[in-house]
């Protein structure tokens, strides 16, 4: 059973992304090479999965390309709780449900199958979509992941890293003031603010530049606004970044205290 708790899954939703919706920060042409080693059919055969748990770290290397790859999972739901430990409603519901329909051992039943799971966590739209627990996620998974790259060059010496970030969060929207904030928002009401770029976040960003990794390939496939006009606002589903080379026009201030989310 193929979920997105699975590495292999997680990169096959990523290569249905055309690369008009991929933002590209830092040297293009490297960054467009990444992107296309994993999507072109041909190419992508060179990345080695070595996910399993027997496997040495990280995910996936190309020997080609001298480049290695770890894939980690974020949300705006997740939180560590009074005893330190990490608690996702979301996960939970996701897994709850899947037991109920296919039994405690859901993983282990026929990989052909993909599973998409649309779990409610029951909770109100300020603590199911929090700006403040998605940027904490964001930067308490990546500063986890960074502390294992030495470890990764040991067993792929001489290679580049690259972190793969399947961010699961909703879209946010930077209001124009505190009267459009709302605990419990209802669906179909407007609010008036600039679309939130995750991605050209001064503070996202600040943990990937304090970081090891030499790029980042954001995978954003639930960022969603919709206009007054009812079209969709576009924004990128993809950006691969290259630390070292970020532009500088890149980096965007926000006010997180005025961010709403925009699924309620």
């Amino acid at each position: 059973m193929k979920t997105t708790d699975n590495e292999n899954f997680i990169l096959e939703n990523f290569r249905m992304v055309s690369k008009r919706e991929t933002l590209l920060l830092g040297d293009i042409f490297t960054c467009a090479k990444i992107w296309d080693s994993l999507v072109n059919y041909f190419k992508r055969k060179h990345w080695i999965d070595s996910s399993a748990k027997n496997a040495p770290p990280p995910d996936f290397y190309n020997d080609k390309l001298k480049m290695m790859m770890d894939v980690m999972r974020i949300d705006d739901n997740a939180y560590v709780d009074k005893h330190g430990k990490v608690q996702n409603p979301i996960y939970k519901k996701e897994n709850e449900l899947l037991k109920s329909y296919l039994g405690n051992d859901y993983k282990k039943v026929r990989n052909d199958i993909s599973c998409y799971v649309v779990a409610s966590s029951g909770l109100p739209t300020h603590q199911d979509h929090n700006f403040i627990r998605y940027f904490d996620n964001f930067k308490r998974v990546f500063k986890h992941h960074n502390k294992k790259i030495a470890n990764y060059k040991k067993n792929h010496p001489g290679y580049k890293t690259i972190f793969f970030v399947f961010d699961e969060s909703t879209a946010y929207i930077e209001a124009l003031d505190k009267q459009f904030i709302k605990e419990n928002p209802q669906e179909g009401e407007l609010t008036c603010g600039k679309p939130h770029f995750a991605c050209c976040d001064k503070r996202f960003l600040d943990v990937i530049i304090n970081s090891d990794v030499d790029y980042v390939i954001w995978y954003m496939p639930y960022k969603l606004i919709t206009g007054i006009n009812g079209k969709m606002f576009p924004l990128p589903k993809v950006a691969i970044i290259e630390r070292a080379k970020i532009p500088q026009e890149a980096f965007q201030v926000y006010n997180s205290n005025l961010m709403i989310s925009s699924e309620v």
